[in-house]
């Protein structure tokens, strides 16, 4: 899809819309955006149906006008991004950036978290997914929440299958992150 094209801009528009009025939810993870790209038989300039030369022009317009109409929807949105499309200009179009993918990984989890807080100002910043096996020792499990501390913690693990020691862990460094949130965020 090119965003150079009107009609491209308003069909991705107009679908987020809808997902966000039509399940109710509270936003969207925006992901890709830093794919749009011209194909080598595509030219920068204006071409029928164009309103746009520019992709990086027309991307800043599909996602200004993103946030436009969906805070009007929901003044409220959430809308994130992840590593490695951030920067201090994308806090224009959203307000959560999430690390890049580091599956169980928890050094480059905390790396990222933190480069990221170096960019963002106030804006949120997530860990990317935090998994354990409950085969390890519940330690191991602890050190991907100790890496993360000074972002949001994002869990995914099945809660119901963990057991109560790796359930105890979690409630502890939950609780200490929600406890110290205006030192650590």
């Amino acid at each position: 899809m090119d965003p150079r094209y009107p009609d491209v801009r308003e069909y991705l528009i107009s679908t987020y819309e809808q997902a966000v009025s039509g399940w109710d939810i509270d936003g969207l993870k925006l992901d890709f955006v830093d794919s749009f790209r011209l194909s080598p038989d595509q030219k920068e300039g204006t071409a029928e149906g164009r309103d746009y030369k520019s992709v990086p022009e027309a991307v800043d317009r599909l996602l200004s006008d993103v946030m436009e109409r969906l805070r009007a929807i929901k003044p409220d949105i959430l809308i994130e991004f992840r590593q490695t499309y951030i920067g201090p200009l994308m806090r224009k179009y959203g307000n959560m950036f999430r690390a890049n993918d580091c599956p169980n990984d928890s050094i480059q989890n905390r790396v990222r978290t933190l480069d990221l807080r170096l960019l963002s100002g106030n804006t949120a910043v997530h860990s990317d997914m935090i998994m354990f096996n409950p085969e390890e020792p519940v330690e191991s499990a602890a050190m991907q929440l100790i890496n993360v501390l000074f972002s949001v913690p994002q869990i995914s693990v099945r809660l119901d299958e963990i057991g109560e020691v790796y359930a105890g862990m979690l409630r502890f460094w939950l609780s200490f992150c929600k406890e110290n949130s205006d030192i650590l965020l």
